[in-house]
């Protein structure tokens, strides 16, 4: 199998490129004043090669499977949260008939992994509070834990399952058009990788510009855009 020429995940290139793409442009005079291989011709040689790539990661047919996959999964995380709050009401309902409380259920952790889009968490973890209600269905159903209610949830977790799976077949289906053509990679890469270093060349003794030129600080930023479309409520992309 072919190695990416970059350390971080594929994912992140095409923002980074973005990123990088929009300093360069703004600081271009002076990489031309640097040296005349930044002239006229090499923001196009860019494009170009990002869009290759672009082409590559994202097929169309592949990327609207990709996309309907993680809005579905995104709608059952919100139906996950539903049930959630509905047992933790019933779990407050039984209160000391149970030896189960929502602590042990874990449902606080379960939310966070729905609003995190870990559907492996969220789908064991589901398996797990079903498991421990078991013994007390006597007490539970008459407060409104029915069987529809289980049954549903059983729907639920053999879903949220099988689209993840769905999702990771997705993934490597994608990894092995990112593997044929590597070389599309390592051509970006190694014009991004000149940008950088002429970058932080050209603006060593700059402390604000110089971190728009370093990999470390690009990728902190791509990860807090990452962050705050999570908390804005924008569809994240679902882990593996």
């Amino acid at each position: 199998m072919s190695t990416k020429p970059f350390s971080f995940e594929i994912d992140k290139l095409l923002p980074f490129c973005g990123l990088l793409r929009t300093s360069y442009v703004r600081d271009r005079s002076k990489f031309i004043e640097f040296s005349p291989l930044y002239e006229d011709g090499h923001l196009e040689e860019l494009d170009k090669r990002a869009k290759l790539v672009d082409d590559c990661i994202n097929p169309k047919s592949l990327t609207v499977r990709m996309k309907n996959n993680t809005k579905t999964q995104g709608e059952q995380f919100e139906v996950s949260l539903i049930y959630l709050d509905k047992i933790e009401r019933y779990v407050d309902m039984a209160g000391k008939k149970i030896a189960v409380t929502k602590k042990d259920l874990g449902i606080s952790e379960l939310r966070d992994h729905c609003h995190g889009h870990n559907a492996a968490f969220v789908s064991e973890g589901l398996k797990t509070v079903k498991k421990l209600l078991a013994p007390y269905l006597t007490v539970l159903e008459p407060l409104g834990y029915s069987k529809d209610v289980q049954t549903g949830l059983d729907t639920l977790i053999t879903t949220v399952s099988k689209n993840k799976t769905e999702y990771n077949g997705l993934l490597n289906e994608r990894m092995e058009l990112v593997n044929d053509n590597i070389d599309l990679f390592e051509n970006l890469w190694s014009y991004m990788n000149d940008i950088l270093k002429t970058g932080k060349t050209l603006f060593k003794h700059d402390s604000v510009k110089v971190k728009e030129y370093t990999q470390t600080e690009i990728l902190e930023r791509i990860e807090r855009n990452i962050e705050d479309s999570k908390s804005t409520g924008t569809p994240g992309t679902p882990r593996k």
